[in-house]
Order: structure tokens, then sequence, then C-alpha cells
């Protein structure tokens, strides 16, 4: 009898917890469930609308009349100067190692179809929002922005007719890359112009390309095989006031290598400023070396004393040819 009444209440303990320990469960579940949403989820949530609602100002067709009639200054004597293509831009973004903070933003304007640079804006810069995958116009953009603005303001004789931009166009998960981006902002035509992407087939020769086509049918973009020298391909893509077909054509005609000569450039110059700086970096701590050693066992002069620390101002040149343009 003793041992079917203890039977019974351990029988009954065990229900008593097992069902608090199923309640917990639910509860903890319910609470993860309606917990707050993250940082990053609520950025996107905000960023997506913001797409959203610029995308609706994004135009895919020709506007200027250069882009209409592909005029560049080659056949100048056969048209007037306004209806030609003369200025391309190129912007880049490049990051010091192992910092994803602090970086190098770069803007050159080209002399076309020379190809010549006429115009560089290159300085470090500072990208405080997060990298979010499909989001990253978001923490780039501005920084280009600011430059393009800045050159409105100072010289707009010579501002780019097209932007070349180190991104996607509307080769993008939402139709809307960094190129599509900084055109609306700007209010500039602008190509996307990538270097890589997931899988495809390969290229045989230099100027053959496929078309990026989508489950809807709509193309995106073309995959274009710029150089014989290399088999690597790039990804273009119209960003904002410019057809497919417009896009593809300013490409070929600024291609000297792999990558058109607009971003190529913007590229070289953003990694040669962060060499330089690098390189200064490590100067400036020469000095303080040989300078404890003559503390020591050596008597000091005038020399010894440290010179006032450079400051890193943005790079921003106007090159040669300029008067000649302004005329």
């Amino acid at each position: 009898m003793f041992f079917r009444h203890l039977f019974s209440v351990v029988r009954k303990t065990a229900v008593c917890v097992a069902m608090e320990a199923s309640n917990a469960t639910a509860s903890v579940e319910c609470k993860t469930h309606n917990s707050p949403p993250s940082v990053e989820e609520v950025l996107k949530m905000k960023w997506e609308r913001e797409q959203k609602d610029l995308k609706e100002k994004m135009l895919l067709m020709d506007v200027d009349d250069w882009s209409k009639l592909k005029i560049t200054t080659d056949v100048v004597n056969k048209f007037p100067q306004k209806l030609c293509l003369r200025y391309v831009g190129g912007v880049d973004i490049s990051f010091i190692k192992g910092d994803d903070v602090n970086a190098c933003a770069a803007f050159v304007v080209l002399e076309f179809p020379e190809l010549k640079i006429i115009y560089k804006d290159i300085s470090m810069v500072q990208l405080t929002a997060p990298y979010i995958p499909g989001f990253l116009a978001f923490r780039e953009v501005n920084s280009l922005k600011e430059k393009i603005e800045k050159l409105k303001n100072i010289q707009p004789s010579i501002l780019p007719q097209v932007v070349l931009v180190d991104g996607n166009g509307i080769l993008h998960p939402r139709g809307f890359g960094l190129a599509c981006h900084l055109g609306v902002l700007t209010d500039l035509p602008t190509i996307g112009v990538a270097k890589n992407l997931f899988c495809v087939k390969k290229l045989q020769d230099a100027g053959d390309w496929l078309p990026l086509i989508g489950i809807s049918g709509k193309q995106h973009g073309v995959i274009y095989r710029s150089c014989k020298e290399s088999t690597n391909p790039i990804y273009i893509s119209p960003g904002h006031k410019i057809s497919m077909e417009t896009a593809i054509w300013v490409v070929e005609k600024c291609i000297n290598y792999r990558i058109p000569e607009p971003t190529r450039q913007a590229d070289i110059l953003s990694r040669e400023y962060i060499r330089s700086l690098c390189n200064k970096g490590e100067s400036d701590k020469k000095p303080s070396h040989k300078k404890k050693k003559r503390e020591r066992g050596q008597k000091r002069n005038e020399f010894d004393n440290p010179m006032p620390s450079e400051t890193c101002e943005d790079e921003s040149y106007l090159g040669p040819g300029l008067d000649l343009w302004d005329s």
C-alpha cells in the first residue's frame, strides 16, 4: 500500500515537472518570437523602403543627346560639341587591409575618347554604416556623391556626362545597385561595371558578350569579355538615365585593359593614395627611433626637433587640357 502511494506521488510529481518544463519552453519560444528586431533587421527594412522610393525615379533609357546619337569628339567637326560625349567619370573605393571603416574614395574625370585624366579627387573617408549584402550603396554612396557635387560647384564645365561605377546597376537583387543609387542622387547617367558574378559561361574572344536574363525574361545586364589577354569577364548593367545598349557602347569605348579606364584609374589612384599614407606612417616612425639614439649618446642640435606633422587633405587635381575644353 505504501509503495503504491509512493509511486502515485512520484508519477504526479513527474507530470507536474514535465508540464512546467513544457510551459517554460513555450514561454521562451513566445519571448523569442515576440523579441524586438535586431539593428540589422531595422536597417534592412528602412533601406528597402528608401531603395523602393529611389527606384521609382530611375530611368533606363537614353536621355541626353550624346547617348541617343552616340557621337564622340573624334567626329566633332561634323556635329556640334554639345551633342558629343566629351567627359567620362569613374568612381571607386579602396580599403585598408583589416580596416572596414577607413577607406579611400576616388573620383576621376577622363577626356573622351583619348581617356586622359583631367580631374581627380581622392581622399580618405569613414564608412560608418554597416555592410549588409544587397545594401552596399548605403555604405558607400554618400562619399562618392559628395565628390561629384564638389565638382559641380568648382568646375561644372567638366562634369562627366556619364559615370562608370565599380559596382552593379540593375544587376542587383532588387534591381537597384550602387550605380543606380548614385545616378538618381546626382541626376547623372551611370553605368555599373562589376568584376565578379557567381557562375557564368566562358566567353571566347575579346568583345564577346552574353545577356544576363532573369526568370521573368527581363535583361539585367551583360557578361562582357573586355580583352583577349584576360579570360575573366566584367558585368555591365545600366544605372540611371542610360539604356542597356548605350551602357555597353560606352564601356567598349573605354576599354584599354580588362577594366574600363575610368574605374580602373579610380582604383589605381585610391590604392596608391592608401600606400602613400602607409609609407608615410612608416617613415614617420624612423626619425623618432634615430632621435632616441642621439639622446642617449650624441649631442642634440636644432635639427633633432621633430617637424610638424603634415595633414592629409583631399587631393583634387585639374589636369592638363582643361583650358582647351573650357574655351
